[in-house]
């Protein structure tokens, strides 16, 4: 009687059958490579929403800018204003941007519905008269400040 030390065709047979799947190790390695690049997937997306956020309060406020230097082309607000004229057009000038009645309204106030205050500085330059210097722009998270100066300044809330 022989004994049959090595059989090479049910070998190969029984080796055809066990990699038909992926053994354990093999699919948590796959997984944590996954994890890995979500997390820093995630990191990168919220950088990008952050500045996103920035710049879309940056162009409102350079928007309100600009309004307001037509305005004051317009209604002769430009430079020295005297009292008398300020005090004919302060209620529509001080208004919320987002109010119909406001000057500001005809060129941003569909984009600016989240205002929630809205202020004009003024500096005084004698006893009759006072010179626009900028505004704020408020709104639930973020807040907008301009003046000729310093320009554009967004505070994130």
């Amino acid at each position: 009687m022989t004994k049959k030390i090595w059989d090479f065709r049910n070998f190969r047979e029984r080796k055809k059958k066990d990699q038909g799947g992926y053994s354990l190790v093999e699919l948590m390695v796959v997984i944590v490579i996954m994890v890995i690049l979500a997390s820093v997937s995630i990191g990168v997306y919220n950088g990008y929403v952050e500045r996103a956020k920035n710049a879309v309060a940056y162009e409102k406020g350079h928007r309100i800018a600009e309004a307001l230097k037509i305005c004051e082309a317009e209604y002769g607000l430009s430079g020295t204003i005297s009292l008398d004229r300020l005090s004919a057009i302060s209620g529509d000038l001080m208004k919320k941007p987002n109010d119909p009645d406001s000057l500001l309204y005809e060129y941003v106030g569909e984009d600016t519905d989240d205002c929630t205050d809205f202020t004009v500085s003024l500096k005084k330059i004698d006893t009759a008269s006072v010179e626009i210097q900028g505004f704020t722009y408020t709104a639930d998270t973020y807040e907008i400040t301009w003046t000729e100066d310093d320009g554009v300044e967004v505070t994130m809330k």
